[in-house]
């Protein structure tokens, strides 16, 4: 019979036959949601039989959604081709956002920062410059504002001295755009993003030069003190001395708990988008859209633990 499903590679394939039996939707409907776009088959037999994926199932479930809340047939293409249409203008609003506020903090650099000013911050990274290439740690003490605490400032020390003891440094240098890379937070105080580029000689191993031509950028917090700009934060200097295997661990960290919190706040938020509703879909749909993350996490435990997952 045509109903049976074919196996292909790794994933199941099945008939239309499948798919009626288990949709509930007769030959004809699939048809017509086939021409009109609404579904899609994902490969045919030798014979000629349209073959559709474990796919075509959700997206049936969605169609029978709408129906079941009034829409016609003719609906609903519009009602998808709105759903992306939204999503866009979010985006592009989110972006056009973004963009005015960065112009903004740009135009309040330009009014506060004086001339002095730009020349300290950046006598302030010539010092680092130096003392990156003269492997001295002793001189990190100047770098710094005088409020960070003296334990801190030690164990920075401690991690140079390590740092210089394994490594020599032939060529460090740092850039950044006045206009761009320096955020007045107040006052006093300013966030710089500094690309930096270096190149280093391991002692224990041959001469065989390392480092990044391209450059990173770092951010450093800095504050304006009676003896000039200084720097009031340490990170940079947190990543000195690290093996990589360290580096690695926190990357793929970090990469696994975004990829695990960005799929569960997509899931909720489509299973928020078809599920079949009584008036109170787009109240949910804007929370768990603006909440990401807090919005899912509500999502979740009010309707879906609740209700089930959507058949």
């Amino acid at each position: 019979m045509g109903g049976k499903p074919v196996a292909q590679g790794r994933s199941e394939l099945f008939r239309i036959g499948e798919v009626v039996k288990r949709t509930g939707f007769t030959r004809q409907q699939i048809h017509n949601f086939l021409t009109m776009g609404l579904i899609s088959e994902n490969d045919r037999t030798a014979g000629g039989h349209r073959l559709f994926s474990n796919e075509v199932f959700k997206r049936l479930s969605m169609i029978r959604g709408l129906l079941s809340q009034g829409y016609h047939l003719a609906d609903i293409p519009r009602t998808f081709k709105g759903f992306l249409r939204v999503m866009l203008i979010c985006a592009c609003l989110g972006a056009g956002a973004l963009a005015a506020s960065s112009t903004a903090r740009a135009a309040e650099t330009r009014e506060r920062l004086t001339a002095e000013d730009l020349s300290g911050i950046r006598k302030l990274f010539d010092g680092l410059r130096e003392m990156m290439l003269s492997g001295d740690s002793s001189r990190v003490t100047g770098l710094f504002s005088p409020t960070i605490s003296q334990q801190r400032l030690h164990e920075i020390q401690e991690r140079l001295e390590a740092e210089f003891e394994s490594r020599s440094y032939t060529a460090f240098s740092y850039s950044f755009d006045d206009r761009k890379d320096v955020d007045l937070s107040e006052p006093g105080k300013a966030r710089v993003n500094v690309l930096i580029r270096y190149k280093y000689y391991e002692r224990s191993q041959s001469a065989v030069p390392q480092g990044d031509d391209e450059g990173q950028f770092w951010g450093f917090d800095l504050v304006k003190s009676e003896s000039g700009w200084r720097v009031a934060d340490g990170r940079f200097f947190d990543t000195l001395y690290s093996t990589q295997d360290t580096i690695l661990s926190r990357i793929f960290t970090m990469a696994a708990i975004f990829l695990i919190v960005g799929s569960f706040w997509g899931w909720m938020l489509l299973d928020c988008c078809f599920r079949s509703w009584g008036g109170r879909k787009l109240p949910w749909v804007l929370i768990v859209l603006l909440l990401p993350g807090v919005g899912a996490l509500i999502y979740f435990f009010a309707v879906w633990m609740r209700q089930g997952p959507e058949d």
